[in-house]
């Protein structure tokens, strides 16, 4: 299952915020200002102004939670650029003033905040509704249907046409270049699978955040290819390239939609597996060794791995990083093409000889912390 970059939809949701709070703002500003400077306007024409700028200040307020943001994007739309635009429109200063060009902005909008097949019907809706206002206005306002004033009408319309043409296309671009960028941030382009960056911070903190909260469990396994040097030493580095993304490959095929799968840099994989514990993880690390090594990569290449595998529960979720580490390097000490489970495997009396002078375990609670610091670290 593919999951959505938490860190991108913020980015992106922050942006939609931003706009909605500048377009806001600035009609509540005109609505403020003419209830106090526009005093031949009718009782009814005031009363609009004053429920529109409440309107506005409500949807402000509601606006700084970002959860609701596509909620209020839409709430925006129905309230300015269907309603109260056009009807200000339509029975003020129509094509003169300020708010013809805060129009035609505003067919661009929800291109831009919405970004789907509903911003473009929203787009043209606003264009519709502008451009009955603008004809009426024409017919029943102005001061006859002089050369000038259909000039403006048409100016008006055409110009929403190309705002909601330029938007699209602005839209596709700036969609698309996210789509590349999150692509970037997200995969290995050389292997296919997840980068290091998007395991740590798309899975392992939010995983180990809700394993702290609600409870639950999830491992970890972190993998190296066996004599990778060699490999690239004898058949040079295009076959070496070879073996990683047919490792890639392979490792994709063997988890489940709900695992992932990530290069973790050089030849070291890493593999979360969701909502297993430590016997289930170890049986599936030996498989994927077992059918790692009976695969026959191009060349001829026959590769081995060693992993090392950590379980982590509530209570336990620090440090897991570095102890995977630790079960991988007694793998390649022990033989390599081994499979070295931190809860059933490790030797615990030998961790002293694995310590980084930087590095204190405690391996009884399974927490690694900073040498003369009571701070867990991964």
């Amino acid at each position: 299952m593919e999951r959505t970059s938490t860190t991108y939809q913020i980015d992106i949701n922050k942006k939609i915020q931003r706009i909605i709070a500048f377009c806001a703002s600035l009609i509540v500003v005109y609505n403020i200002v003419f209830l106090f400077i526009d005093n031949d306007q009718s009782f009814g024409h005031l009363l609009v102004l004053g429920i529109a700028a409440i309107a506005n200040i409500i949807l402000l307020n509601r606006n700084r939670k970002i959860e609701l943001i596509q909620f209020n994007a839409t709430l925006y739309i129905i309230i300015n650029s269907f309603l109260f635009l056009p009807y200000t429109f339509y029975n003020g200063q129509g094509f003169n003033g300020f708010l013809p060009y805060f129009a035609i902005i505003s067919c661009g909008l929800p291109l831009f905040i919405q970004q789907n097949k509903k911003g473009i019907t929203s787009s043209v809706i606003t264009a519709t509704i502008f451009s009955i206002m603008a004809i009426f206005y024409l017919f029943f306002k102005a001061d006859g249907l002089i050369k000038n004033n259909i000039y403006q009408c048409v100016s008006f319309i055409v110009a929403m046409g190309f705002m909601i043409v330029f938007s699209r296309l602005f839209t596709l671009l700036y969609t698309s270049s996210l789509r590349k960028l999150k692509e970037i941030a997200t995969f290995d382009n050389l292997t296919k699978v997840k980068n290091r960056r998007y395991m740590i911070d798309e899975v392992l903190i939010p995983r180990e955040a809700l394993v702290n909260k609600i409870g639950g469990r999830f491992s970890f396994a972190l993998m190296d290819i066996d004599n990778f040097k060699n490999i690239n030493d004898e058949f040079g580095h295009k076959y070496g390239d070879y073996t990683l993304q047919a490792i890639g490959a392979a490792l994709k095929c063997m988890v489940r939609e709900i695992d992932e799968v990530a290069r973790f840099g050089g030849d070291e994989f890493m593999i979360l597996f969701d909502n297993i514990g430590v016997k289930e993880t170890r049986e599936i690390a030996n498989r994927i060794r077992e059918t790692i090594s009976e695969l026959v990569i191009e060349g001829g290449i026959k590769a081995t791995v060693s992993i090392g595998v950590v379980t982590i529960v509530k209570g336990h979720t620090s440090g897991y990083l570095r102890m995977a580490d630790l079960c991988l390097i007694q793998a390649k000490e022990e033989g390599r093409n081994k499979v070295i489970s931190y809860e059933i495997d490790f030797d615990k009396k030998r961790g002293n000889k694995y310590k980084s002078s930087k590095d204190n375990i405690d391996w009884n609670t399974n927490k690694l912390y900073k040498k003369g610091s009571n701070e867990m670290t991964y």
